[in-house]
């Protein structure tokens, strides 16, 4: 543990009549007990060595303290309040790791529902970012907490950074929530009015590693907006149009149409591709009525 709870109030009600050596003896105990989350040691020699204590003065405070505040047993010398903060340490740490578990089972079962209406080819994006956002929940959950104090300037600039696109995380990195491409695009649809933009959302993540360009947010956010729809709405529009250019690319002939054998449905077309009336759908079948018509 590198941290623990130091209750000033009720340490010195404890320690009040203990000299400035034995204090500072316990102390130094005290962070070793927490450092190694287990007893010290049972021969008082080696206490004396952890706590530094050199002179007889020093070795004395170290024996007095050790009778006074703990208590010996088979594996070292115990102290009953520090043995119930590193068994509530490790308590909340498990519960922390389950639900980071939890939520992750969670939102990948999202995920695969997601990605089974998405095309092939944007599938493995989304369970790749999904799995780095995991990983990420989990590396969180096993740090110590940061105990650093912070001016009000440092929280003033880490506020305004997770606010500044509605939620904060998203993306990965180290940078601010709006530095990272999703985070972009979240800040673009909130600025035509989407309140409840998230730059984690994992069907964002996907649709922007398919190659989803700010434009089409934005574009579907302004609509949402017109219909009174939020976040998820204008993500499925984009999510929607790209599934009809796939289609459509599919099933669209690539390359110049076949040319007709027949000169006057080749006249018939190049006049109406010079005139601007050519429609691509209607061109084959130009082709195929003009081939029936009798030369005048």
């Amino acid at each position: 543990m590198n941290y623990y709870e130091h209750h000033i109030g009720d340490f010195l009600k404890k320690t009040v009549h203990l000299t400035v050596v034995e204090e500072g003896i316990y102390r130094r105990l005290l962070d070793r007990y927490y450092i190694t989350e287990g007893p010290l040691p049972a021969d008082v020699r080696e206490c004396c060595k952890l706590a530094r204590a050199s002179s007889r003065k020093e070795r004395e405070a170290v024996a007095t303290v050790l009778k006074e505040f703990f208590h010996l047993e088979a594996d070292g010398y115990h102290q009953r309040r520090a043995d119930e903060e590193i068994a509530r340490f490790h308590d909340k740490h498990e519960k922390a790791k389950r639900s980071a578990e939890a939520r992750w089972n969670a939102q990948r079962s999202q995920s695969d529902g997601n990605a089974s209406a998405l095309p092939d080819d944007m599938r493995p994006h989304m369970r790749t970012q999904c799995e780095g956002d995991a990983n990420a929940m989990r590396r969180r959950c096993s740090q110590t907490p940061d105990t650093r104090h912070q001016t009000p300037e440092e929280i003033n600039t880490l506020t305004a950074d997770s606010t500044e696109v509605g939620v904060c995380g998203g993306g990965g990195g180290g940078g601010p929530p709006d530095a990272t491409p999703a985070g972009l695009v979240c800040r673009a649809m909130k600025a035509v009015g989407i309140a409840d933009v998230n730059p984690g959302h994992p069907e964002l993540l996907a649709l922007l590693e398919a190659g989803a360009a700010q434009a089409e947010f934005v574009g579907a956010a302004e609509e949402a907006v017109r219909r009174h729809k939020g976040f998820a709405y204008a993500l499925g529009m984009v999510k929607r149009q790209r599934l009809e250019a796939a289609k459509v690319k599919r099933s669209v002939h690539h390359g110049p149409l076949p040319a007709s054998d027949d000169p006057r449905a080749r006249q018939l077309e190049t006049a109406a591709l010079m005139t601007g009336r050519a429609h691509p759908s209607r061109t084959q079948e130009t082709i195929d009525v003009a081939s029936r018509v009798v030369p005048s």
